[in-house]
């Protein structure tokens, strides 16, 4: 498992990454990471990978 903990530059926490193996591991079955502020994604071996990278960093620009 990886995680990845970003902030902005004016201190703002950002969703917390989380990289797994598993597309829909049992731990979060019934929990909405969303609610959390949390972003979940998988690889085959829980690794960041480009395409995970650049998907978040997306994500981080849409939400500024």
């Amino acid at each position: 498992m990886t995680i990845m903990l970003t902030t902005s530059v004016t201190d703002e926490k950002l969703p917390l990454l989380i990289i797994g193996k598993s597309k829909f591991p049992r731990c979060f079955k019934n929990i909405d990471l969303k609610q959390y502020n949390i972003d979940y994604s998988n690889s085959s071996k829980a690794w960041m990978t480009i395409n995970i990278f650049n998907k978040y960093l997306k994500d981080i620009d849409a939400h500024f």
